[in-house]
């Protein structure tokens, strides 16, 4: 995992902090590398992180906590990793998205909404599946979605009650590498992406 990289005249450290306690997670410690892999995990085991930054200097003065990211080892090898829809991994295209804070149901309590024709969001990642999972409630609507530009389906936000941080949809095995998975605003309600997943070896 890499946090984004921090600037200080007196140089920087992060703190990588695994927060499940799930067997075989470590923490890093303090160190000057903004990457930390995390040796001896568990298959079939979700994995929490978060990271903060301090300066070098004599005060050694930390910054606040990021938000938290998780990821589930397969077994035989491989990791599932879960990002927010506010990930920089994921682009908003249109003009009616709404960004919803505090959804207590919600995958880090956010949602992203589309609300009008011509809304979609494409999630950019390097793997082998993606995952789509999505915040439904009485208003939701009908989503296409797309893996690469090609047509893969459909699917409905629409539930009577409130739910959250639904797996929605999972894509088949792609060939190893860089991939795109939209999902297009159809119908006359709310699509609401919640969160994203992608699978690599």
């Amino acid at each position: 995992m890499t946090a984004t990289t921090g600037t200080d005249i007196n140089g920087v450290e992060y703190y990588f902090d695994e927060t499940s306690g799930n067997p075989g997670g470590s923490d890093s410690g303090w160190q000057s590398s903004s990457s930390y892999t995390d040796s001896g995990l568990s298959e079939s085991t979700q994995y929490c992180y978060r990271v903060q930054l301090r300066d070098q200097s004599a005060y050694q003065n930390t910054g606040s906590w990021s938000t938290t990211e998780c990821a589930t080892t397969q077994a035989g090898g491989g990791t599932w990793t879960k990002v927010d829809d506010r990930h920089a991994s994921v682009t908003r295209y249109g003009s009616g998205w709404e960004l919803w804070d505090g959804v207590g149901v919600a995958y880090q309590q956010t949602v992203s909404a589309a609300i009008g024709s011509g809304d979609y969001a494409i999630f950019s990642f390097n793997g082998t599946k993606a995952r789509l999972y999505g915040y439904k409630y009485q208003y939701g609507s009908n989503a296409n979605i797309y893996i690469d530009g090609s047509p893969d389906g459909s699917v409905s936000f629409y539930n009577a009650s409130e739910q959250g941080d639904v797996l929605m949809y999972e894509s088949d095995t792609l060939s190893s590498g860089p991939h795109e998975l939209k999902v297009e605003w159809v119908g006359s309600g709310d699509v609401t992406p919640d969160a994203f997943g992608y699978f690599s070896n």
